[in-house]
């Protein structure tokens, strides 16, 4: 995404799984990680860390135990 970042690659693309994983440069954080599966023709991408829309906890009367 136009940010310097190092990729790192653990497998072969071609013959066996992999996972590329991508880390920024300048801070060091988690950009993305991927993971290909060849043989079966999957590939999984996590890519938007931090993106989660924070919640509230429920009040206490709406709580029950189970």
């Amino acid at each position: 995404a136009g940010q310097a970042a190092y990729k790192l690659v653990r497998g072969a693309r071609t013959s066996a799984n992999s996972v590329t994983v991508w880390v920024s440069a300048t801070t060091n954080t988690l950009l993305k990680v991927k993971v290909e599966m060849p043989t079966s023709g999957t590939e999984v991408t996590f890519s938007e860390w931090d993106s989660v829309t924070p919640f509230t906890a429920p009040p206490a009367s709406q709580v029950i135990t189970i």
